[in-house]
């Protein structure tokens, strides 16, 4: 039984990393019409509101970092820091940081190093900050209404407008403020086309390892990917219904197989489309063999090994794999890249797992046999 809970706790995992999950928001209440309404609802709403600029981001809960004995969520998520922080709402603070989501359906909202923004916050049982995109955290040059309600000024006639005739306004205008990346997929010359999915990445550092957004590709190899902030972005595309275990179809725009080769796409402010053809190329997969030294072979808590991409990337489906007799793990159907290995057993805590090994790094470009974990007990 512990066995099978541990594999379904790892085994969310990728589901946490690919979108497709569904974030739901409650929005303000009906007869909050006007923006001078919204804003006054949200900063009601809100534990602490104050306006700042990010200073660093850091990716929490990660496998990366971990050492033997730690123990890591599998709801891993984003630190945000501010400096040249009003505060407008709330008690004062020595530092102003705040959770968030990933992105991909967790409700994570998508912070810049650099830029600076209103942010209305809640607070924990301990004091921690958290935000998301159901909150009114917006980028400061978004913020007018909301910032005059909280320094004090008089609202604008247009605070005052009714948002149904805003919202007309706004869709007449949709077309010329639309930030879109279309293209189309091609496979190598034949090769039957097939179904394919595209994601779009922040080309920048510090960014989360969760793709920006993602789009199907129609059979045609056609896809467009609409309201997509203006910055710099990665496309990758994986064919989905292949299932050789000798290789897959996948690439990187403008038609490389790995990450260090892809250039990225611009999609500036005033941009309304973006065009971004390329050919997805025959990658080959790797098996890689490995053992686990010193585990304990009676007793204690069920151990399984995870390879993990670095840096992440969702077109490898990482799985956990069971600890086999003396020790034993192997993966199949393993793309050319470099990865980090770790064992673990299930904790207490339903959603979080205990590093048990060192990590090992492998670079992958053939057949791996012979990976070696050491074994850490519990201290």
């Amino acid at each position: 039984m512990r066995m099978k809970r541990l594999i379904l706790i790892i085994s969310l995992l990728p589901a946490l990393v690919v979108p497709g999950l569904a974030c739901s928001c409650l929005g303000p209440p009906p007869d909050a019409r006007t923006p001078l309404a919204v804003a006054e609802w949200g900063i009601k709403n809100s534990h602490v509101v104050f306006e700042g600029t990010v200073e660093k981001i850091e990716l929490k809960n990660w496998f990366s970092d971990l050492q033997p004995g730690e123990t890591v969520s599998i709801r891993p998520g984003i630190h945000a820091t501010f400096s040249s922080v009003r505060l407008y709402r709330g008690n004062q603070r020595d530092k102003f940081s705040v959770e968030t989501g990933m992105g991909g359906g967790d409700c994570g909202y998508h912070f810049v190093i650099g830029k600076r923004y209103l942010v209305y916050a809640w607070a924990n049982d301990s004091g921690k900050l958290s935000t998301g995109i159901c909150s009114a955290t917006t980028l400061l040059d978004s913020a007018g209404t909301a910032l005059r309600v909280l320094r004090g000024e008089p609202p604008t006639l247009e605070d005052l407008t009714d948002l149904r005739s805003q919202e007309e306004k706004s869709s007449k205008e949709a077309g010329a403020a639309e930030h879109r990346v279309c293209g189309k997929v091609s496979f190598p010359k034949g090769v039957q086309p097939r179904s394919a999915q595209v994601f779009f990445w922040r080309a920048t550092e510090d960014e989360s390892p969760i793709p920006e957004q993602h789009s199907g590709v129609k059979y045609d190899g056609s896809f467009c990917q609409d309201w997509l902030e203006p910055g710099k972005y990665l496309i990758e595309a994986i064919a989905k219904d292949s299932d050789d275990d000798a290789f897959r179809y996948a690439g990187y725009y403008p038609g490389v197989s790995t990450r260090t080769q892809a250039q990225a796409v611009v999609v500036h402010e005033n941009d309304g489309l973006v065009q971004a053809d390329f050919t997805i190329v025959r990658q080959p997969l790797h098996s890689v063999h490995g053992y686990l030294r010193g585990f304990p072979e009676n007793g204690g808590d069920q151990i399984m090994v995870i390879l993990m991409p670095e840096p992440i990337d969702v077109l490898y489906e990482f799985k956990p794999v069971p600890l086999g007799p003396r020790g034993v793990f192997e993966f199949s159907r393993v793309p050319t890249g470099s990865y980090f290995a770790l064992a673990f057993t299930g904790a207490h805590d339903p959603f979080s797992l205990t590093c048990v090994s060192t990590k090992v790094e492998v670079n992958v470009d053939s057949d791996v046999d012979g990976l070696t974990l050491q074994f850490v007990p519990k201290r």
